[in-house]
């Protein structure tokens, strides 16, 4: 972070994958958090007090940033989808609460946009999350094990939807 605090950036990427907890989201399909809901415990250590700590507390990205983003991705023929993710620290665990985990309104589920969108704006320059769709509890569709169409749509947007646009939006004024 002390390096990172001493570097200029014109904008931040997080690239990344993120499980489907609604019928609404396919394998592969391209997404960013329109809010997080995060259950990420090591977001309690960047608050000023401990007991500051909310569980499940509503994270929102830079949501101008976002839009001109979809409007980017639109342009070049990519469809960025955007819905609530749910942020959990615990992969192991969110299986055993999951209906619970989807009472919260989550479509998505993974582990670090919570935490990305908590410390982005602390470098005072527009971010973005891009995330890939690589299983769904709602579909049955598993995170190993996928074959065919699924697993094509899936690297496809991993490795060439995504990198795309990271390209673009670094070229974007």
């Amino acid at each position: 972070m002390i390096i990172c605090a001493e570097m200029k950036f014109r904008n931040l990427i997080f690239a990344g994958a993120v499980g489907g907890l609604s019928k609404d989201f396919e394998i592969g399909d391209f997404c960013s958090p329109e809010l997080n809901i995060s259950a990420v415990y090591a977001n309690r250590y960047l608050q000023e007090r401990l007991s500051n700590f909310h569980p499940f507390e509503t994270i929102y990205p830079d949501t101008t940033y976002t839009k001109k983003v979809i409007e980017l991705a639109r342009t070049c023929g990519y469809n960025l989808k955007t819905a609530k993710v749910f942020c959990t620290d615990s992969i192991a665990m969110e299986y055993s609460h999951l209906n619970q985990i989807k009472e919260t309104g989550a479509e998505l589920i993974e582990m670090e946009t919570g935490t990305f969108h908590t410390l982005a704006p602390l470098f005072e320059v527009p971010y973005i999350a891009l995330l890939a769709v690589s299983d769904n509890s709602a579909t049955g569709v598993p995170l190993l094990g996928r074959v065919g169409e699924a697993q094509d749509k899936y690297h496809y947007t991993r490795s060439v939807i995504i990198p795309d646009m990271i390209f673009r939006i670094a070229e974007s004024k």
